[in-house]
């Protein structure tokens, strides 16, 4: 059975800053871009959020709300070297390491990018561990020490991530984004469905209006979409793996 790992890291860009810039670490900060006719905020760091200030915002705005608000410009070329050098490091747990193409700082043209930490410039890897982590134990306390030592690792260096593990990676990139509680992210073999009940509908990966749509049914959580085991949806979501 397949066991992949979804490491996401929801603040890279300023992630990335803070290890260089004092500032970044110290006070209100933001990256920037020109977008939509005018400078607006893309990425923020853990003391902007605080103040109100979130990705998308105009610069103006947020110069309103905090005038000493340190900025630089985005650059999500840095980003990407920075998460392709992540890549690389992670094959001392598997060989098998791809960079998600959902991650806000390395987005593609055309592509909708995650900010589900609400920090903006995040990103994400997925690693298939099938049959990786019984170098650090056998079973289930093998892959939990896999998933411990890799954010442990990745901590030390002053990169914020979150890392779960589960059969597919739809259930482990949904559990690494949406689960409230740290014991949550790891899933044990055949539990995603269980897993993955109390989530928000977000986590499926879906398009903006489908969500839309299950929210004014009142579908707001992926367990809501089980009761209806013969319905299109049902079968889509509820018995096939993510």
């Amino acid at each position: 059975m397949k066991r992949i790992v979804s490491l996401w890291f929801p603040k890279l860009s300023t992630d990335r800053l803070a290890r260089a810039t004092p500032d970044w670490s110290a006070r209100a900060a933001a990256t920037v871009v020109w977008l939509e006719g005018c400078p607006r905020l893309i990425a923020v760091n853990p003391h902007a959020r605080t103040a109100g200030l979130r990705p998308h915002m105009r610069l103006a705005d947020a110069r309103a709300l905090v005038p000493d608000l340190v900025t630089t410009p985005g650059e999500p070329q840095a980003d990407q070297r920075l998460i392709e050098t992540l890549a690389n490091w992670c094959d001392r747990y598997t060989p098998w390491v791809a960079i998600d193409p959902l991650g806000g700082a390395i987005a593609e043209e055309g592509t909708e990018a995650c900010s589900t930490g609400g920090f903006g410039g995040d990103a994400g890897l997925l690693l298939d561990v099938t049959g990786c982590a019984h170098l650090l134990g056998q079973g289930e306390a093998g892959e939990r020490a896999l998933l411990a030592d890799l954010t442990e690792r990745l901590a030390r260096h002053d990169l914020t991530c979150r890392a779960a593990m589960a059969d597919t990676a739809g259930a482990a990139w949904a559990l690494a984004r949406f689960a409230e509680r740290q014991a949550d992210l790891f899933c044990p073999p055949r539990g995603h469905r269980q897993a993955l009940a109390a989530l928000p509908v977000e986590g499926l990966r879906l398009d903006a209006p489908i969500v839309e749509t299950f929210l004014k049914l009142g579908l707001r959580r992926i367990g809501d979409l089980y009761p209806l085991p013969r319905a299109p949806l049902a079968r889509r979501f509820g018995d096939q793996p993510l």
